[in-house]
């Protein structure tokens, strides 16, 4: 019996004899989950498979079912919907080695596997061992294990008593590791070697123990032959020219990559020549692919910029990846823009990944045209390398990660040069050379991103030939009881270090420490601002969510408020509204204090403090922020500053954290959208 009722897990739960069926998007849909419920009359019914201890034998075996029965039906016209995502999951997962044994207890799954997993990998996996018993013997070691172990509980060494009884094929590699291993599958042909008797073609998995798996030679698209390997040899017919080899023509083997299954022996591009195309590839990328994509920019003296996004972003992410934006402007005519590339790879212990990269960005820094025929344009530029260890989780189900990363910033930016014209006495302004700065950083990262009040911190140490800084911050989410809904708390405490006390002001005043960091502290150019140099508009409103995180400007002043060469410390508060409505801003309040505090604020007063709402448009990363509540130093700085009927709107400030997007990690970010 099919039962639509209220369901909360998933889109149908099998019970004996009767499966309930929930909310679904159309009839295509309601039929697949019928196929896969009723299925489970026998897997999870009738054997009485232990889906805790051995998920993969109940929700696995009946997924590769349903996809074999799905396909009868399909070809008596009667339209049934496709399992959905999770053969995604496991192919996105073992790109990043979050890939999982098929056999394992349910509670040792990520969520995402425990689909990915469980129901595709283990479908692919059956039909993989179909194809290589064979489907007649397949099918009576199948009937043999039901009849025999109906109503007894059995496990993964019955199944594979049962099927040994009806085949000649050693399948130990399929029971022994196959379905204990993690590590996810990536063959490619090594090469083709012909001899008077046959071609020997060689098959290695990437990634690491080579399993049997089927090679085909074909001319065009017509097979020839098939064989499976042998350790890691495949032994087909000598043929002449026009064949090309292909693993696992037919989709069964439950790879994490088939761009590289192909190999035409006299080809100069064995395996994959170089394509280019538009826009990017979710899942059938070529593998030596690149892909353009059309570019607008915009900033204040640059202003509209045109170009290319030239790259090889794709989802699943490369090892190698790369992305260069080169960008006409219209104003400066100049070419700017921004690229990266990196490199990642997985080492066996100690590190789950490290990445190798480097980025880069130059764009105009100021403008002038001030007794000038033609504007000049001073610029900026920054190189980056970047070297990041994940360090290696207990388990994959673990909330903790710990990173430690190393950055050098080399940065060079131009400034005016002013001369007065003995002609007619005038200061001209021109384009002085480079000032070039150099910064080593170090970070560790911790993060607990466990389900109730996830929290962090971040230790970094900064030096120059002439400073040394050593910042840490600490960030919690206190969670209300209603979805979306948390108190965020964030401290942050800096030292401020001379290492050469003759150094020059406007040398080491960028890296002060700020309550209210601004585009003159963003020595390492890492965030996009519209205006690094204006003091009025709406461009010159823009903060850094970094150190004291405040929200209110003042930049009119020689040495802006909570400004020190010594020491701060700051405590952020930030909460939901816990109203249930489809938007609200968030309430904030900061609070901070720093070294001779009483000394510089004019009011003797030790702390600084404001409050207001914060309009968080794109998570973490795009901000406005509106102060209602201001410390009397914050007060008397904004009375006398700005007109008073312009007041509340120029205390008005945004900030556009683009330092936290990592181009070189689309697929975890998407993941994350997901789950």
């Amino acid at each position: 019996s099919v039962v639509d009722g209220p369901l909360y897990a998933g889109g149908g739960m099998e019970y004996p004899n009767i499966t309930i069926i929930g909310k679904l998007p159309d009839q295509s849909t309601v039929y697949v989950v019928i196929v896969h419920e009723v299925g489970h009359n026998w897997f999870q019914g009738l054997l009485g498979s232990n889906e805790r201890e051995h998920p993969w034998l109940d929700e696995g075996v009946n997924s590769f079912y349903e996809a074999k029965i799905g396909g009868v039906l399909k070809t008596k016209n009667i339209p049934v919907a496709s399992s959905g995502g999770n053969d995604i999951i496991y192919v996105l997962n073992g790109h990043i080695r979050h890939d999982q044994p098929i056999e394992l207890p349910a509670v040792d799954y990520l969520e995402s596997n425990y689909g990915g997993v469980v129901y595709a990998k283990t479908a692919k996996a059956m039909a993989y061992l179909e194809d290589y018993i064979g489907e007649n013997d397949f099918r009576q070691g199948m009937q043999e294990y039901f009849r025999t172990w109906m109503q007894k509980h059995p496990s993964p060494n019955d199944l594979r008593a049962a099927l040994e009884s009806k085949t000649n094929k050693d399948i130990s590699w399929f029971f022994n590791d196959f379905i204990k291993s993690a590590q996810p599958l990536d063959y490619k042909i090594k090469s083709v070697k012909t001899s008077a008797a046959n071609n020997v073609v060689a098959v290695e998995n990437k990634l690491g123990t080579n399993y049997p798996v089927p090679v085909f030679a074909m001319r065009g698209d017509s097979v020839l032959e098939k064989e499976y390997t042998v350790n890691g040899k495949a032994f087909l017919k000598n043929y002449d020219s026009g064949v090309h080899y292909e693993i696992d023509k037919d989709g069964v083997v439950p790879e994490i990559n088939t761009r590289n299954n192909g190999y035409e022996p006299k080809a100069f591009f064995k395996r994959s020549s170089p394509k280019v195309g538009i826009g990017t590839s979710f899942l059938k990328a070529g593998m030596n692919k690149m892909y353009f994509l059309p570019a607008v920019a915009f900033n204040h003296y640059d202003r509209t910029m045109a170009g290319l996004v030239i790259h090889n972003l794709t989802i699943p992410n490369k090892k190698f990846q790369f992305a260069f934006t080169p960008l006409y402007s219209f104003a400066a005519k100049t070419i700017n823009g921004t690229g990266v590339m990196g490199y990642s790879f997985y080492p066996k212990k100690t590190f789950y990944r490290v990445t190798a990269s480097v980025q880069g960005s130059t764009f105009s820094i100021d403008s002038t045209i001030r007794n000038l025929p033609e504007a000049i344009y001073p610029r900026w530029y920054k190189i980056n390398p970047r070297l990041a260890f994940e360090l290696e989780k207990s388990n994959l189900r673990s909330p903790i990660s710990r990173s430690i990363e190393l950055n050098f910033f080399h940065t060079g930016a131009q400034q005016f040069a002013f001369k007065q014209d003995p002609v007619d006495s005038i200061f001209r302004a021109s384009v002085g050379e480079y000032e070039k700065q150099n910064l080593f950083r170090v970070n560790y990262i911790y993060k607990n991103d466990r389900t109730f009040n996830p929290f962090g911190y971040n230790i970094q140490y900064e030096t120059t030939k002439e400073i040394t800084k050593i910042t840490a911050e600490g960030n919690i989410k206190i969670d209300y009881f209603m979805p979306k809904k948390a108190l965020y708390l964030r401290a942050f405490a800096g030292k401020f270090i001379y290492l050469n006390n003759d150094a020059g002001y406007f040398n080491v005043s960028p890296y002060f420490l700020n309550v209210t960091p601004t585009a003159a502290n963003d020595y390492a150019y890492e965030n996009v601002f519209l205006a690094r140099n204006e003091q009025t508009g709406y461009k010159s409103q823009q903060v850094m969510d970094k150190e004291g995180a405040f929200t209110t400007r003042t930049s009119f002043l020689a040495t802006p408020l909570g400004q020190t060469d010594d020491w701060l410390a700051a405590i952020n508060l930030r909460t939901d509204i816990p109203i249930d409505f489809f938007y609200l801003p968030q309430v904030f309040f900061n609070v901070a204090t720093f070294a001779n505090a009483g000394q510089q604020n004019p009011t003797g007063n030790k702390t600084l403090f404001e409050g207001g709402l914060q309009f968080n448009l794109i998570k973490n990363i795009l901000k406005i922020n509106v102060p209602l509540i201001l410390s009397k130093d914050f007060k008397d700085y904004t009375q006398s500053i700005y007109p008073k009927k312009e007041s509340w709107y120029r205390q008005i400030s945004f900030s556009l954290s683009t330092d936290r997007i990592n181009f070189l990690r689309t697929q975890e970010s998407l993941t994350k959208l997901v789950f």
